[in-house]
């Protein structure tokens, strides 16, 4: 396998033709460009410059992807399962997709195929390092927030991540229960195997018991919810090292990591703005364990900020949403998210302390989003309930609030679900809770 310094070189017609760069099934690397050159053509035939990318397919995602870049296009990544194209308008140009509910009003890119007569510009695929693509994140807002990444953060970043984990997938494949439209599954799921040198599975796993499958030496790249799902006798026989990011492991989460692989999990801390921060081994579900700063980084502390000095990091000093605790120069322990102030009208509120007060006076839970348009910005609940429940009490719970919050912070817009959404990665799927107050 070709082990490469940069992602630009994967498809470099220098490498051999013949490589597997997918299995299961098998794509070789000629393959693969032949279906990047049917992507770039679609993409010759659209004048935007922000392409939105929305694939069910993983193979066709990773060569859109491609396609984008090496014709100088700027991908644009919405981190949501199921894209809200009204409320993402204006962030991107047109849709380059393989499904068919893209809304009417968005120009669409649809997989071209009978196209061999248009002009292509060139035909090694090369990327330039300053191309950049766009992730869009929703947080606890209606408005999404874009990062921007270039491929030359990306190539740091992966090697990096290789100087700690070359070693444990060596000789394996590669398989992502998590999407590629996440800084995780992008970083780990793509650019890692692709400088590695190791194939990819052509298709991602959705569900656990898929799992019994592989039976080839295997890597996975995947979620605490997933591994939280996995449950005994469902475990493939040969995982040699499992990944995983988007929030703390339980200990049933390593419990039925270590059912997988006797290896152990290791976990990695990190977010949409920083990518990779630091990482850690889990191999006893009883035991906490400290995390491990990631090779070329640095923290510095004031107080309670703490900055992170990252070569691949959206800004080069960036101040984490977390409170940290510095056991030596390399190691540290979480304590748990800083309290997340919003201004709503001209005071500044606390996102907990909403949340805690709202929770204490319904006795549910409740997650707290702040919507905003053109003319102010509002609290919304959101509680996990009946609807009929929810209708029946807003007003006794907004009277009990006043107790306890001024009227600005008491939500205005209240919504129930029967449980809070999950996307692949095991985080709350914010951008399917916000849609909840479209109507």
């Amino acid at each position: 396998m070709s082990e490469l310094s940069s992602f630009s070189q994967w498809l470099s017609d220098q490498l051999s033709d013949e490589e597997l760069l997918f299995c299961d099934p098998d794509l070789s690397r000629a393959q693969f460009r032949s279906l990047c050159r049917d992507a770039r053509r679609a993409v010759s035939l659209s004048q935007s410059e922000s392409i939105a990318l929305d694939f069910g397919d993983p193979v066709r995602f990773i060569a859109a992807f491609i396609a984008c870049l090496s014709a100088g296009r700027t991908p644009a990544l919405f981190t949501s399962h199921k894209v809200n194209y009204r409320r993402l308008k204006g962030n991107y140009g047109a849709v380059f997709t393989d499904k068919t509910d893209v809304p009417a009003e968005a120009e669409k890119i649809y997989w071209c195929f009978e196209a061999a007569d248009l002009p292509i510009d060139k035909e090694d695929f090369s990327i330039p390092l300053d191309a950049s693509f766009d992730l869009y994140t929703s947080g606890s807002t209606s408005t999404p927030k874009r990062v921007t990444k270039t491929v030359r953060q990306m190539d740091l970043e992966a090697e990096y991540s290789l100087q700690l984990f070359k070693e444990r997938i060596k000789g394996s494949e590669l398989l992502a229960s998590v999407e590629r439209c996440h800084l995780f599954g992008l970083t780990f799921a793509l650019w890692l195997p692709a400088l590695s040198g190791i194939p990819l599975h052509s298709k991602s796993v959705t569900f656990p018991d898929e799992l019994v499958r592989f039976t080839r030496p295997t890597s996975l790249i995947t979620s605490p919810t997933f591994l939280r799902n996995s449950e005994e006798g469902c475990a493939g026989s040969n995982f040699e090292f499992i990944l995983t990011a988007g929030g703390p492991l339980s200990s049933l989460d390593i419990t039925n990591g270590l059912r997988l692989c006797a290896n152990g999990v290791h976990e990695i801390y990190g977010s949409t703005e920083t990518g990779l921060i630091a990482s850690r081994h889990r191999l006893n579900p009883s035991q906490d364990q400290n995390w491990r700063l990631a090779p070329g980084l640095r923290l510095e502390q004031r107080g309670e900020d703490t900055t992170l000095f990252s070569p691949f990091a959206a800004k080069e000093n960036f101040t984490l949403d977390d409170r940290i605790a510095m056991v030596s120069e390399r190691e540290f322990t979480l304590l748990g998210r800083k309290d997340k102030a919003v201004k709503i009208g001209e005071r500044r509120f606390s996102l907990e302390e909403i949340k805690q007060r709202t929770q204490e006076v319904t006795g549910l839970e409740t997650v707290i989003l702040m919507l905003e348009n053109s003319h102010r910005k509002s609290a919304a609940a959101v509680v996990v309930s009946s609807k009929e429940h929810v209708d029946r009490s807003v007003r006794q719970w907004r009277e009990k609030l006043r107790d306890s919050l001024e009227p600005l912070a008491i939500p205005r817009y209240w919504r129930s679900v029967e449980k809070i959404p999950v996307n692949a990665q095991g985080k709350m799927d914010t951008a399917a809770l916000l849609e909840l107050f479209d109507a």
